[in-house]
């Protein structure tokens, strides 16, 4: 469903009509699980060396994905929306 705009009274949600989100949910449920198994690996890969994982290391590791140096294909990038029915009613893409 869309963005959820409102909740009623009795716990209904008001949703704002499907748009490209939902349209690539399917590509970024792929996208969140080749995540979770790159984390996985990852961790497996600290044993050996005696590190911990760490926030500090995640959000490097996040700044890096978001600072220019990562090229993501097309398909990636289309599936990436944001989309703020509250306050402007406009859906843009995100790498775009």
């Amino acid at each position: 469903y869309g963005m959820v705009r409102e909740v009623s009274a009795d716990g209904e949600f008001g949703c704002a009509p499907d748009g490209g989100n939902q349209k690539f949910f399917k590509d970024k449920e792929e996208i969140n699980e080749g995540v979770r198994e790159f984390i996985k690996d990852y961790c497996v890969l600290f044993g050996p060396y005696n590190l911990t994982p760490d926030k500090e290391f995640a959000d490097a590791y996040y700044g890096k994905c978001f600072d220019g140096s990562v090229d993501y294909s097309d398909e990636v990038k289309r599936s990436f929306y944001n989309d703020n029915a509250m306050m402007n009613r406009i859906e843009s893409q995100l790498f775009y």
